[in-house]
């Protein structure tokens, strides 16, 4: 009787075992099913999570500078790359992994391309000392760290391309090209918004050639595979890094030249991939590059337009001192029109130190055969001070309401992230 006690006791034991086996297996089913064709998800969270983490939380924390930089963040990335490959082989296990080496050579070409227009426009403007340590023992350390930064993030770029690609094409390539164009801008880069002039600079500086070599690498990745990007990224980078001077170019010129290369860049990979490519309906396929080229093209003509070369500049109405003419949010564009020209009553454009400033004309005297404009805002009480012609930049000759308000949501939730 014991033993048959003990028997059903141990049968009864392996009963509840074999159940909670079961209902744990049932939960990951339920959990894999939920994830299954969403793993892109993941990799946008842990993407953002590596980016939050190393620009907002590893600063904070009371670390050795060496242990964040050197330890931690490339974890973070190595372990983002990982994660990515990880999925691919487990959606795709009998696939070869993605490489091509024409365009892994071609992106290295390109690279090079940029780094001789930067290097012959540093002869020309100037060079200035790197701002990175090139220390015999401490250039491995920063190869481990722009090596594990570059391999997370392209290996991610790839990843969301092939993942989100099969459904959406379109989307996918959006998404994971404003993703990681987001995630190589540091916050710190970011901290020059704090006004509509001071942004001039950083999207000079930062954000248009950010976003013309996103295009490139997005388009490499998607036809090279992860080592494409990496290969044009790795080369710009290495320079970068490692390299003890670097062109020290204007913001113009530096956004002028950051977007043309990628953009000539991109026509030189698309062609070659035409040359390589025996079948007309891939040679239609690696076409849709041309559209990324126009995007380029436009980004360029933009910055010109913004920066006044065509003699007509646009500028964000971000206060309330030209109401009801003019209200926050507005667009004004300004026409550069010789001083004799304006006349009391126009809306003008003129600097007021590193600022600009659009008034109405309420008085014009001559002294000398030199101009000076009094003005005063519609909505103040108070007159400006007489503005000399040579501060003068134009006139306002149209006004666009309300198309400025996603800048401004933009600038004040900077404001708000940047404290």
């Amino acid at each position: 009787m014991r033993a048959i006690a003990h028997h059903m006791g141990n049968r009864n034991r392996d009963v509840a075992g074999a159940t909670k086996v079961a209902s744990t297996g049932a939960r990951k089913l339920r959990l894999t099913r939920a994830f299954s064709g969403r793993e892109w998800a993941l990799v946008i969270l842990y993407l953002l999570s590596a980016y939050c983490a190393t620009y907002l939380l590893l600063p904070r924390l009371p670390l050795i500078a060496d242990v964040r930089v050197y330890v931690l963040q490339p974890l973070i990335w190595s372990s983002l790359a990982g994660l990515c490959i990880w999925l691919w082989r487990r959606e795709r296990r009998s696939a070869a992994f993605p490489v091509s080496r024409v365009v892994v050579v071609a992106a290295v070409l390109v690279g090079l391309f940029q780094i001789a227009l930067l290097v012959l426009a540093g002869t020309l403007m100037g060079f200035g000392k790197s701002p990175y340590a090139h220390q015999a023992h401490v250039i491995p350390l920063n190869i481990l760290f722009v090596g594990t930064l570059l391999g997370g993030q392209e290996v991610a770029r790839w990843y969301l391309l092939v993942s989100l690609g099969r459904r959406h094409s379109l989307a996918g390539l959006a998404i994971a090209w404003a993703l990681l164009c987001l995630v190589a801008v540091p916050v710190i880069r970011l901290q020059g918004l704090t006004s509509v002039q001071a942004a001039f600079p950083v999207l000079g500086q930062t954000l248009l050639p950010t976003a013309s070599e996103g295009i490139l690498a997005t388009y490499l990745a998607l036809v090279g595979g992860p080592l494409g990007s990496m290969a044009y990224r790795g080369t710009l980078m290495a320079f970068e890094w490692l390299s003890p001077i670097l062109p020290s170019l204007q913001w113009a010129l530096n956004a002028f030249l950051g977007v043309l290369a990628p953009a000539l860049g991109l026509l030189i990979v698309r062609d070659l991939i035409a040359w390589r490519t025996e079948k007309s309906d891939e040679v239609q396929k690696h076409s849709r590059g041309m559209g990324w080229v126009l995007l380029a093209s436009i980004a360029v003509f933009l910055l010109w337009f913004n920066m006044g070369i065509f003699g007509i500049r646009p500028d964000l109405i971000a206060g309330a001192s030209m109401e009801p003419t003019m209200k926050e949010g507005d667009i004004a564009i300004s026409l550069e029109v010789p001083a004799r020209e304006v006349q009391v009553g126009d809306v003008v454009r003129y600097r007021q130190g590193s600022v600009f400033i659009l008034h109405r004309v309420v008085e014009i005297d001559r002294d000398g055969g030199r101009y000076f404009f009094t003005t005063r805002g519609d909505n103040n009480n108070a007159l400006d001070a007489p503005v000399d012609e040579s501060r003068l930049e134009g006139k306002v000759v149209a006004r666009v309401p309300k198309v400025g308000w996603p800048v401004l949501a933009l600038k004040r939730l900077l404001f708000r992230l940047l404290g």
